[in-house]
């Protein structure tokens, strides 16, 4: 009977640390990443930079100033949900994809399409079996390619 009792708690606190929180959760916003950033990529003529950080944040910079211009944000949650390990700008600079720990305990993450100019997030690519690790658009912008963890 407590073995049953100790596993049932177990559980329910296993599945509260990786459930979508339903309260808001309040970071103070300064301007710029608070922990790593984990990747880098530039629009085509050069024009802007995203990155992407373990600060759950994605910032897009326009590259000759190094002003911040927008900052981009995906569903969070506890410990790790929302952690963002891989961005792509768009040769154009006017999407962004972003991904990294997005699984809410379901183990299939997703790709988030977000408007660089109104930080709308557009579309959500789900399902996607393994974290992603790396994003990448095509010259063209007709296509993403992304590198999945092993």
């Amino acid at each position: 009977m407590k073995k049953c009792i100790v596993f049932t708690l177990l559980s329910c606190i296993g599945i509260a640390l990786y459930a979508q929180p339903t309260q808001p959760i309040l970071r103070i916003e300064n301007g710029m990443h608070t922990a790593i950033a984990k990747r880098i990529s530039a629009d085509a003529e050069g024009k802007y930079l995203l990155t992407c950080s373990d600060d759950k944040t994605a910032r897009l910079w326009d590259a000759a100033s190094g002003k911040l211009l927008n900052t981009f944000r995906i569903p969070i949650g506890n410990v790790d949900e929302g952690k963002m390990t891989a961005c792509a700008l768009s040769p154009d600079g006017k999407i962004a994809a972003l991904s990294g720990w997005t699984h809410f305990g379901d183990e299939k993450d997703c790709i988030y399409i977000i408007n660089t100019q109104t930080g709308e997030i557009v579309f959500r690519i789900a399902d996607i079996p393994k974290r992603v690790v790396d994003i990448k658009f095509s010259p063209d912008g007709k296509w993403l390619v992304a590198g999945l963890s092993s």
